[in-house]
């Protein structure tokens, strides 16, 4: 009976490590221009304690942090920021296509798109917006803004859709609180369009 058990733990291991194909492991590399690049190409190891910081730095401000927090972090050792480079392009290789910006772009031109799929495509929009790097932002950029705008529009025009006017105006915001927003100049010319 033993024996089975492990057998099954065996497949399930199996099951959640499988090995990555090339399509999968090539799928990133845009997502961190300049880090994903860097240390794709060359080993972790083998880089020198400057690239290792420049590389650190260009993560540092990837993920939209205040000088205040990035000071203690580059005051870590060596061995420390190549561990958090390393979590960071994991974390990167791991991005499922359906979170890529370009596909919410698509879902959110969808002229169809209303009711529950709306609400549940602009919640799932704000917990990315406020949880991706700065690159994931900036891609969904200008275009995506417009297309929260037209919704919030659409949505203010119908009473059931009161909780989809709710989760536009908490994308607006996340997405008007990163460091690559339009200023609120910009935010009143696309209003006004």
């Amino acid at each position: 009976m033993d024996k089975d058990r492990k057998g099954k733990d065996r497949k399930s291991t199996s099951f959640f490590h499988r090995p990555k194909k090339k399509d999968e492991k090539d799928k990133k590399a845009s997502t961190l221009p300049g880090l994903s690049e860097g240390i794709a190409g060359m080993a972790m190891e083998s880089m020198s304690q400057w690239e290792v910081n420049e590389k650190f730095e260009i993560m540092l401000d990837n993920l939209n942090l205040t000088e205040e927090k990035k000071k203690p972090l580059r005051q870590k050792g060596m061995e420390e920021k190549k561990a958090m480079l390393r979590m960071q392009l994991n974390a990167d290789k791991i991005e499922v296509g359906s979170d890529h910006p370009a596909a919410f772009l698509e879902k959110l031109k969808n002229p169809e798109l209303q009711g529950e799929e709306r609400l549940e495509i602009l919640k799932s929009l704000k917990v990315l917006l406020t949880s991706k790097p700065v690159s994931w932002v900036k891609e969904f950029g200008e275009d995506g803004l417009n297309m929260l705008l037209k919704h919030l529009v659409h949505c203010c025009n119908r009473k059931e859709e009161r909780q989809s006017r709710l989760e536009c105006v908490k994308c607006i915001k996340a997405f008007m609180n990163n460091t690559v927003s339009l200023d609120l100049d910009d935010l009143a010319c696309l209003v006004c369009k």
